[in-house]
């Protein structure tokens, strides 16, 4: 059952033809277009233009295409109609990755300068499919706590319980299908011949697509569903479809570690900036300093080559040698630390400065770079927090299918066994200090990663030579979450065009990077095909030198620190409520309880911030007395617009004032 809905009926449900016996298909239905909802994602970064026209609605689409007469349930669906309906192309779809990544809101912001919105929105309607399995689209809540997310075989037993067809569904190709059943909908509402005139879509209804990452994957796999259907396909920063699923992961991984060791010699080549280190071994400690505080002891990874910076100044004449046995003996060095950290109990820091999650964010966009060095600046400065003694996690939330769609896709159609060499080789590792991306590569060929949940699918072997438009196939040759392999063999399975980006950043077009926007934009506007070519990279954009932080207080005071902040809080919550309580009782004529809440917050005189608490209850009180006299009638009315509404408002602001929110 969903547990979101739009609060609008759906499309009547759908007739089916049966294509063919593998592949049936639901015919094109009418979809009811609304106003997305405001509690979307996106409402959270800052609302959006007020004449951009967002639509959402649904589709009814089979559990199981094998099935078609079978059970159904809504998958979603957003469109942003083209600037100029008389020019528009039709519909491009877009998918973000993942698995599990929300769709809807792929396409925004359009109104900034940058974003793959903000460069297509003029020539295409923008459409976005939720993938199945997510809240707008057929997920359910399974029978265990969120933590349970951590273990594959608890979060199968738990959603198998609850909904093994729906569970057993969620897989690349089901998602395929589903995007056709929205493309063959949105053509049948144009007439079978897209939104506009001219371009791709309007022969026939022809998908466009641009997918990042695993919307690579699932570009392909639809290319090879529905040739005929496939227009201009952008495959930016590419799952490699002969490591599916195993192999991927671990290649993640390995090309992480070397991505973290780009950034600390990026991080180095700004110490007159950052004050982290001038060479990339001295960032590193700076670094592990840090992380080693931290809950579970951060990661113990290999320190990048010294080199002659890291010298006292006497040795560099004769350095070379040294600097030969340094690098040589780094890594057993650096698992002899780590041993000892796991062996006398270490790796059990209670630091909360969240550096390890920011390094790992980081391996995907240089434009993290600089808030790893300016978190390590504030750290260094201002010390990192701690979690309290006993501090854990209490009634933890449901588990759903929201929390395991990473996990349900890829072990569904995980073809690959894990090799027990490879797991007994990774708890080896972990227990005696090994590199922690050597871990996790290890724990995914291993399988790890799919412990517990068995395969209930194979996918679905790749082809593009059907294609009509050769596909566009975007590259970073650093990539750390798509690795550069995986561009090469998707190229060559779709019989498609590479194009190589410097660099390593992950997810390419709509980024800043003029050079390929250019080459996306002429391909998925003009039909322009390039040449297989290496483009250069883009330049941060964030700025290398934030504005000065706020003073922070050591780590050893923020105890003390919450405690101050819990007691104005609570001080400020209880005048609140006895400014409340007066402004109700003068609009409906009741009256006002005095008992210990009052009493406490009059205790609080001598405070400067309740005396200017108290000002703000004079001049809400003030206002409540202002319509005493109003007709009984009006007291509701003033519950809404009146002093009620004022009093709340001020209420309010008192509490944030106290908590330091604006």
């Amino acid at each position: 059952m969903n547990r979101y809905r739009w609060g609008v009926a759906a499309a009547a449900a759908a007739s089916v033809a049966i294509v063919n016996p593998a592949l049936a298909q639901a015919q094109p239905q009418e979809i009811d277009w609304v106003a997305c909802p405001e509690y979307l994602g996106y409402m959270d970064r800052g609302g959006l233009p007020a004449d951009l026209d967002w639509q959402c609605g649904e589709v009814e689409v089979p559990v199981d295409y094998a099935d078609p007469d079978g059970r159904t349930i809504p998958v979603s669906v957003s469109r942003i109609p083209a600037e100029d309906q008389a020019r528009s192309k039709g519909a491009l779809f877009g998918n973000p990755g993942g698995p599990g990544e929300q769709a809807l809101d792929f396409w925004l912001p359009i109104e900034e300068s940058d974003g793959p919105g903000a460069r297509l929105h003029e020539d295409y309607d923008l459409v976005a499919v939720e993938p199945r399995g997510l809240s707008y689209s057929g997920g359910v809540a399974c029978d265990a706590p969120v933590t349970a997310m951590m273990d594959p075989a608890a979060a199968y037993k738990a959603c198998m319980e609850t909904d093994p067809q729906l569970v057993q569904s969620l897989t690349t190709a089901n998602t395929a299908r589903d995007m056709e059943v929205v493309r063959e909908s949105l053509a049948a509402e144009n007439g079978g011949a897209g939104a506009g005139a001219g371009g791709a879509a309007a022969d026939g209804g022809t998908m466009d697509y641009l997918g990042y990452s695993y919307g690579t994957y699932l570009g392909a796999t639809y290319a090879t569903l529905y040739p005929e259907e496939t227009g201009r396909f952008v495959l930016d920063s590419a799952v490699d479809p002969d490591w599916v699923w195993n192999e991927q992961a671990a290649q993640q991984a390995e090309a992480r570690k070397q991505r973290t060791d780009d950034m600390f010699a990026w991080i180095a080549a700004h110490d007159d900036t950052y004050h982290l280190g001038d060479t990339p071994l001295k960032v590193f400690h700076a670094w592990k300093g840090i992380t080693d505080e931290e809950l579970s002891g951060g990661m113990n990874l290999t320190p990048p080559d010294a080199q002659m910076g890291d010298l006292p100044e006497l040795v560099r004449p004769v350095g070379a040698p040294v600097l030969d046995v340094i690098n040589a003996t780094a890594e057993p060095r650096a698992r002899a630390d780590g041993a000892v950290r796991v062996l006398t109990g270490a790796d059990n820091g209670r630091a909360t400065s969240g550096l390890t999650g920011t390094t790992l964010n980081a391996a995907g966009s240089r434009e993290m770079w600089p808030v790893v060095a300016r978190r390590m600046q504030d750290i260094r400065q201002y010390g990192a927090g701690t979690l309290a003694p006993g501090t854990r996690m209490v009634d933890p939330p449901q588990l759903t299918t929201d929390d395991v769609l990473f996990t349900a896709v890829t072990c569904n159609e995980n073809p690959q066994s894990g090799d027990p060499v490879q797991a007994a080789l990774a708890q080896f590792n972990a227990n005696t200090g090994g590199n922690a991306y050597d871990v996790m590569a290890q724990q995914a060929r291993g399988g790890a990663d799919c412990a517990g949940w068995p395969a209930s699918s194979a996918p679905v072997p790749l082809d593009g030579s059907g294609l009509e438009t050769k596909p566009l196939v975007l590259q970073s040759q650093r990539d750390a979450l798509t690795p550069y392999p995986g561009g090469v063999e998707l190229a060559d399975q779709m019989d498609g065009v590479l194009v190589t980006v410097q660099g390593g950043d992950h997810g390419v077009f709509g980024r800043g990077n003029d050079a390929v926007d250019e080459v996306v934009t002429d391909y998925l506007v003009d039909g322009v095909t390039p040449q297989p070519q290496v483009l250069p990279e883009a330049q941060i954009r964030m700025p290398l030198t934030p504005p000065k932080p706020a003073p922070l207080p050591a780590a050893e005071n923020l105890d003390a620190a919450m405690a101050r902040g819990f007691s104005a809080a609570s001080d400020a919550v209880t005048a609140a409520a006895e400014e409340v309580d007066q402004a109700v009782a003068e609009a409906t004529g009741a009256p006002v309880a005095q008992g210990d809440a009052a009493q406490g917050a009059q205790a609080q005189d001598a405070q400067a911030d309740v005396a200017q608490a108290e000002g703000a209850q004079a001049e809400g009180t003030a206002a409540a007395t202002d319509t005493s006299t109003d007709a009984p009638d009006a007291a509701a009315d003033a519950g809404r617009t009146g002093p009620v509404a004022q009093a709340v408002d001020e209420a309010v602001d008192r509490i944030g004032a106290a908590l330091g929110v604006q």
